[in-house]
């Protein structure tokens, strides 16, 4: 029993360092290639399929299914796979090909059903991590601020992340895959073709956590007339070619709020700070830094995930976990984890920033400290950093 307690310790703390290979410390060296960017030929996407639930009363289903009157359905697309062409061709022309697999999370019924979704967010996910990691947080997000979500679920095990050999860079390729694939989905928004889902002409944000929220910087170098909304939690540097603070150096979103955990051994929050300072010394109040008390790395997931498996139950399996004490120390753990309020801010925060999307404001330091509960307020500082601290 000890020997499993002790092991059951050990892979949880390994897990909050599962964003990033071992031994990144979220860095790895080497040369930033500008052969790459926005490398996507622009056809008209063949969108093998767009499943959707949701909004029944608007025509949006497939035409497979049928109204039947009673509103038993799932209000949300969330790992569903829907699925596209991938068309796009990476460093030293890699061309991996194969199917772009993505969710679509759609506000849900009944919340805002006399008009349209008035805007589109693209996540990206953490290193390990899919996008079932964050569903309630995204779904949440999708009804309150009334946006569509896209989330590409390219992950390790995704062709287009391996590269073109066994010996490829792992961290590099997934990189490059996460955003392209999340770039052509851009690309297809504005060409229209989900514009049976989604208007075209809504403003555009880009959320993402870990790896994924250092890739929202980039991501956003690509589009600098579109994007002017990001949100990231925990935004990691991963390898120089998609590193946060060189595409700072380039251009900058009007509107941004990086949240950092004071805990957190990969993402530091000192380093998210630096991004926060070099975006407004682009742009004077653009980035809004917000540390969060004892949050921790994994405390912007709503459930602990390797690949897309809840780690607490592989942990049952594996170690055999059944009898119930073991079983109420796993969710001890998990209780530490999420007890900081860490994820509740998150949450609020994320609604707010979008909502001002939506509305096409401005996000002030004002506003965003009022979309914070009186009783947390003392877990945030949120500034505009100009120097670091």
């Amino acid at each position: 029993m000890l020997f499993q307690v002790s092991s059951a310790v050990v892979l949880l703390a390994s897990s909050l360092l599962a964003t990033l290979p071992p031994g990144s410390n979220g860095f790895v060296v080497g040369s930033r290639s500008s052969s790459f960017h926005q490398s996507l030929q622009h056809p008209r996407h063949d969108l093998t399929s767009l499943s959707l639930i949701g909004y029944r009363d608007r025509g949006l289903l497939r035409s497979d299914d049928k109204d039947d009157g009673d509103d038993d359905s799932e209000a949300l697309v969330l790992g569903r796979k829907n699925s596209a062409e991938r068309v796009w061709t990476g460093k030293d022309n890699f061309k991996p090909g194969g199917e772009i697999y993505f969710d679509v999370i759609y506000p849900e019924e009944g919340v805002n059903k006399k008009k349209q979704p008035q805007g589109a967010v693209f996540f990206m996910h953490g290193f390990s991590q899919y996008p079932v990691a964050y569903s309630k947080t995204l779904k949440n997000t999708a009804t309150k601020a009334n946006v569509v979500v896209f989330a590409v679920e390219t992950g390790l095990t995704s062709k287009a992340a391996r590269g073109p050999s066994l010996f490829s860079n792992t961290q590099f390729y997934l990189q490059q895959a996460v955003s392209q694939d999340t770039m052509q989905l851009i690309q297809m928004f504005q060409d229209g073709e989900f514009s049976k889902i989604v208007s075209s002409k809504v403003p555009v944000g880009l959320c993402g956590h870990s790896m994924g929220g250092g890739l929202c910087l980039y991501v956003a170098e690509q589009f600098p007339k579109l994007i002017d909304y990001i949100f990231a939690m925990a935004p990691a540097y991963g390898v120089e070619d998609f590193d946060p603070i060189v595409a700072t150096k380039k251009t900058v979103a009007a509107n941004a709020m990086l949240l950092a955990g004071t805990w957190d051994l990969l993402a530091p929050a000192r380093k998210v700070e630096q991004i926060a300072v070099n975006s407004n010394q682009v742009e004077p109040k653009s980035a809004i830094y917000g540390p969060i008390k004892l949050g921790v790395h994994t405390g912007f997931e709503d459930t602990l995930v390797i690949i897309t498996v809840p780690l607490t139950f592989l942990l049952s399996i594996i170690l055999n976990l059944n009898s119930i004490y073991e079983k109420l120390f796993l969710r001890l753990l998990s209780f530490l984890r999420t007890s900081t309020g860490q994820l509740e801010i998150t949450d609020d925060l994320m609604v707010f920033f979008f909502q001002q999307m939506v509305a096409g404001k401005k996000v002030t330091l004002e506003n965003a400290n009022k979309a914070i509960p009186e009783k947390r307020k003392e877990k945030i500082t949120l500034s505009f950093p100009s120097s670091s601290s």
